[in-house]
């Protein structure tokens, strides 16, 4: 079994492996991959080294895993009865002399393997296992032989166990702190014990005394608030090996919360006032005991979220969508509903989003014909008070006057990875470098030959796209920008030259622009006078 992942971590698939040990892996968009075995097949070890492969546009390429064969110790963990694999299960292996080799845990697959053991006898002793299951504390002796796998398995038995589910009776979720009293048969008192956050209470190895089954009784003495207390008594039989269950109602009382949406500010881009009510933000509540969302509200054209109908309680309110063009407001706002038919009105507000991107572009006032000359980029920055999507920043190189020559990029105060991309006279844009981290510098030859253009090809835009930047972000180098000017260029020509800066937030786009302008000098040319002879 492989994991695939993209080279910045992240998740594309996982594949196993066919009869014949091959995986093929179609659709893959151009970029960095790496492969990772996570799973190796039974009598075989992980080869646990990754490897790294590139998609180009067009293509295939074939990676190459070995693994070797296992030698030495496995041990093997099943539940008695069914033979499924265990996981979780600990062991130490010994030597017969007391020497300890190691403590192991058993995989996914319910095994362990040993490898680089010397020919023996060692002895294998499970130390834990999961809850639920009875521990085998019998040791076990096993031979390792060179060039063999000596396989030892343990069984563990399923306890007889109990699982009581409290549900609300309405969503039929989970209710939490729900107390119960449990007895045998005879009414003596085996404990009391309250329902976890999802619902649950659940019991293990309740037979004794070699007992194959026993009889239980199960009594709520203390409903959750906001819940009518179920006071019927239930009789359980409980097996050796089984688990039984048991699910009860209990009927809640019910109250709602509502949230009152308005602006803290003029919105200039809407054109809605401070204190108007805004429609489409989206809240969570949240049980305050147990974390679990219990409902999601959409604020209307009144500016209105009202919650369906919840139990009474303790309840975070939390907004997870923002109204177009305003900022998401990350206050926690707590409620309590305290009795049945209440209603919890709380006022949210939301600052409206301001977009302002910025660049500035700087360069020589002259330059003489035949030189090269430097352009500077600073204060390329997202000025927003929000999250800016496709951010970019574009030079339009003027190749009326000019020839590109190295490019630097520059830094900035955020990580973000990022590209480069390039167009020719000749052709669209395509990628000059990938995978590029912000905080780095990086330097780049962008003239001709460098990137092997075609014969009169040249370099005439070049594109950084960051895809999405937090608030704030902005250069803290400058990127640079080295031309040469050709020296047939004509004395008072203006090089002019442009660059853009822009991103976008729900569609919603800024750009800015700077513009730089050059005069060619070219020097006059003086032609020496001839003077007239004279003579004696």
């Amino acid at each position: 079994m492989f994991k695939i992942t993209k080279s910045r971590g992240e998740f594309v698939r996982e594949a196993e492996t066919d009869a014949n040990g091959a995986i093929t892996l179609d659709g893959l968009p151009a970029g960095s991959y790496i492969v990772t075995e996570i799973k190796a097949p039974d009598g075989y070890i992980l080869q646990d080294t990754p490897k790294t492969f590139e998609i180009k546009d067009s293509g295939s390429m074939e990676l190459v895993f070995t693994n070797k064969k296992a030698y030495g110790l496995q041990i093997r963990k099943v539940v008695k009865g069914t033979n499924q694999p265990l996981d979780g299960c600990a062991f130490t292996v010994e030597k017969a002399n007391g020497e300890m080799v190691g403590t192991y845990t058993t995989d996914s697959s319910g095994l362990v393997t040993v490898s680089g053991l010397e020919d023996g006898v060692y002895i294998v002793t499970e130390l834990s296992c999961p809850e639920g299951y009875r521990l085998d504390p019998t040791p076990q002796n096993v031979i390792v032989t060179s060039g063999e796998l000596a396989t030892v398995t343990f069984e563990n038995e399923k306890l007889a166990g109990v699982r009581i589910k409290k549900v609300d009776a309405v969503t039929g979720e989970g209710v939490y702190g729900v107390r119960f009293l449990i007895k045998d048969e005879h009414n003596n008192l085996i404990g009391e014990y309250s329902t976890d956050q999802d619902g649950y209470i659940e019991l293990d190895d309740l037979l004794t005394d070699g007992k194959s089954e026993i009889k239980l009784k199960v009594e709520e003495v203390a409903a959750a608030e906001g819940y009518v207390l179920d006071d019927t008594v239930r009789t359980l039989r409980v097996r050796r090996g089984e688990t039984t269950e048991l699910v009860v109602e209990n009927t809640p009382i019910l109250g709602q919360i509502q949230v009152v949406k308005k602006s803290a500010q003029d919105n200039p881009v809407t054109n809605q006032s401070k204190g108007s009510l805004l429609e489409g933000a989206v809240f969570e509540i949240t049980n305050a005991d147990t974390g679990r969302v219990v409902d999601t509200m959409t604020s209307d054209s009144r500016g209105i979220a009202a919650s369906n109908p919840i139990p009474l309680g303790r309840y975070y309110v939390q907004e997870v969508q923002v109204p177009r063009f305003y900022q998401l407001n990350n206050e926690k706002v707590e409620a309590k509903l305290k009795v049945e038919g209440d209603v919890v009105q709380i006022e949210m507000y939301n600052d409206p989003a301001n977009i302002q991107t910025t660049i500035e572009k700087t360069g020589n006032y002259t330059v003489d014909a035949g030189l090269n000359m430097r352009y500077d980029f600073t204060n390329i920055a997202n000025n927003s008070n929000v999250t800016l999507d496709n951010f970019f920043w574009h030079d339009r190189i003027p190749t009326d006057a000019v020839r590109a020559a190295t490019l630097t990029t520059g830094t900035y105060n955020a990580r973000v990875w990022y590209k480069i991309t390039f167009k020719t006279n000749m052709n669209d844009y395509r990628t000059l470098a990938d995978n590029l981290l912000s905080t780095n510098a990086y330097s780049f030859k962008i003239d001709s030959g460098s990137l092997k253009l075609a014969a009169g090809e040249y370099v005439t835009d070049i594109r950084f796209e960051f895809g999405t930047v937090p608030a704030g972000f902005e250069m803290t180098e400058k990127a640079t920008l080295l031309v040469y000017v050709p020296d047939y260029m004509a004395n008072g020509y203006n090089i002019i030259n442009r660059a853009e800066c822009g991103g976008s937030y729900q569609g919603e786009w800024d750009n800015a622009a700077s513009v730089w302008v050059t005069k060619i000098y070219r020097a006059p040319t003086y032609t020496k006078p001839t003077l007239p002879q004279t003579g004696f």
